[in-house]
């Protein structure tokens, strides 16, 4: 069912979809560092979380995002997206670069064709990142298939 179909949805009744979304991830891209007590009772110093991407509904993953190394050690990658692919029975995912080096891939096997899947949630330690910016993009897996009723959201963490 697409969102974006008029013989489906009227323009109000999309309208209201979009907003209930919104208020269901109204997390503003935040980050954290502090000592005091953490979300999910982490206590430390230096911990850093940033949200690169929130709830991205008809994701561009051709967009690149950036994002700031402070202690160089310890830094883990979460990514979680859907897709879909025309033809069924193929690997579908992405690919995804840290500063033009593929360092995560996310990816499933799709036996369904046409049908909006949920690539393998991620998360991974990336190591030898030095300190100061990075950029993430990322590479759609060859016969994988993305439009507006797909979604990824992607955090950064640092931990001392």
């Amino acid at each position: 069912m697409d969102v974006n179909d008029d013989s489906v949805f009227t323009p109000e009744e999309r309208s209201e979809i979009r907003k209930m979304i919104k208020q269901q991830s109204e997390i503003n891209p935040v980050t954290l560092e502090t000592r005091d007590q953490l979300p999910l009772g982490l206590m430390s110093y230096g911990f850093q979380a940033t949200q690169l991407v929130e709830y991205d509904l008809g994701p561009d993953y051709g967009a690149a995002h950036t994002f700031n190394v402070k202690h160089g050690r310890n830094v883990y990658l979460w990514f979680s997206g859907t897709g879909y692919t025309t033809t069924g029975n193929a690997i579908i995912g992405v690919n995804i670069y840290i500063d033009g080096a593929l360092r995560v891939a996310s990816v499933i096997f799709a036996n369904p064709a046409n049908t909006h899947l949920a690539f393998a949630p991620t998360l991974r330690k990336v190591e030898g990142l030095s300190i100061g910016p990075h950029t993430i993009t990322f590479a759609l897996v060859s016969g994988t298939t993305v439009d507006n009723n797909d979604v990824i959201e992607m955090s950064i963490f640092e931990l001392p």
